[in-house]
């Protein structure tokens, strides 16, 4: 008897690791998401904290839409490939308007910026190059972004400014060099090493949630057949562990609540996530309520700013305000526009997974991470030129391996 238990539980273990590696994970974990943070908004204790704390039943349909569309994308993937270069066409187009409105440059250098990294993409995804050239560029552009404007650990001051100013070169050179690791050393833990390494200088808890979920992704596809032997216990434990260390960090980053007359407080650990969730949701929740169905901004949330552009447009204040996976989309253009965004973030990473599964841990982490963050211009510009491209070029490769 004991034995049976023992194997349905493997089994069932073996069926929710091969759930987790796959894209539908990303549908799941929205749901997860969805029912968390609805029920912290209509806690009445989160409300009384803060009155922007609301959700409504059209709130839930509309992010059950972007689930939905993503599932569209998931099944029309490889029907996607036929479009080939059009949207690389379409990127370079998205990212000389970004560029000409965030970093206020006139059209032509903005254009030739992002014709620069689409190149860049291009050499690093059809040469022959090595990745160890791969994450020497990484590590200087990921160490000039510090050596030009300091360390926010030194200087928390910092961190709003890096974060706007020179954000491309921090989040490329980190991407590179994450990437270029993971084709390196596929089977061992040096993420681990670039992870401390971005959570001790740049104070950014999303960049270490990036590298936490890849590395954990490409170790359950390792680990996928057979029995479970002494090697698999310690990356169960060292999983565990992370997990705990990483929600730890989250907790416990200073995360406070205003109340609703005068004065602030902090909460304690669940409550904090509680409020985190509940306000997420509930800013999510004024943009369908202004923005359904047609958006509102027509595409001026879309930038490396998004965060600040949209308190700006709902509050008419300056300050960061996440508004889940579908919000700037939706502020941007409604209902079409998560439609687009969902759509395509599927289509890539269905290709990917089956073509590419390194790239694809890599920017799968990045979206389980816009659950809650949301998803800017260099969301979907990195899907495009890593993405897209890394397709594009292994388009011609896999129809010689099936001849």
């Amino acid at each position: 008897m004991k034995q049976r238990n023992c194997t349905g539980m493997l089994n069932a273990l073996r069926e929710l690791r091969g759930l987790i590696i796959k894209p539908e994970f990303f549908i799941l974990a929205g749901l997860s998401y969805l029912a968390a943070s609805t029920f912290a908004a209509l806690d009445p204790g989160m409300q009384a904290i803060n009155p922007r704390v609301s959700t409504t039943l059209l709130t839930f349909l509309v992010f059950i839409f972007g689930l939905s569309s993503f599932y569209f994308g998931l099944r029309t993937s490889r029907a996607a490939l036929k479009l080939k270069y059009l949207p690389v066409m379409g990127g370079l187009a998205l990212g000389t308007t970004a560029a000409f409105f965030i970093l206020d440059l006139d059209i032509i250098s903005a254009l030739f910026l992002n014709l620069a990294a689409l190149l860049i993409s291009v050499v690093l995804l059809f040469s022959r190059l090595r990745f160890e050239y791969v994450f020497a560029a990484g590590f200087f552009l990921f160490w000039l972004n510090f050596l030009l404007v300091g360390f926010p650990l030194l200087n928390p001051e910092l961190h709003v400014q890096l974060f706007s100013v020179v954000n491309t070169m921090f989040v490329v050179g980190f991407m590179f060099m994450t990437y270029s690791l993971i084709r390196l050393y596929p089977r061992y833990r040096c993420l681990w090493l670039l992870a401390i390494l971005s959570a001790i200088v740049s104070t950014y808890r999303i960049y270490m949630g990036i590298v936490f979920i890849t590395w954990l992704l490409l170790e359950l596809k390792n680990s996928g057949g057979g029995k479970i032997g002494r090697g698999d216990v310690g990356k169960i434990l060292a999983m565990v562990l992370g997990l705990v260390i990483l929600s730890g960090v989250f907790l416990y980053t200073g995360y406070s609540a205003k109340t609703a007359s005068s004065g602030s407080w902090s909460l304690d650990p669940v409550r904090t996530l509680e409020y985190r969730l509940a306000l997420t949701m509930g800013v999510f929740d004024d943009i369908v309520r202004i923005s359904f169905p047609f958006g509102y901004t027509g595409g001026r949330s879309i930038t490396m700013e998004a965060t600040e552009f949209t308190c700006r447009v709902l509050y008419g204040c300056t300050s960061r305000i996440t508004s889940t996976a579908f919000g700037e989309a939706m502020l941007d253009f409604g209902l079409l526009g998560i439609f687009l965004v969902s759509w395509w973030m599927a289509a890539v990473l269905g290709n990917l997974f089956r073509h590419d599964y390194p790239l694809y841990a890599l920017l799968f982490a990045s979206l389980l991470v816009t659950l809650d963050v949301g998803i800017n211009i260099f969301i979907v510009l990195l899907f495009i030129y890593l993405g897209w491209a890394r397709l594009v070029r292994g388009l011609t490769e896999w129809k010689m391996r099936k001849v």
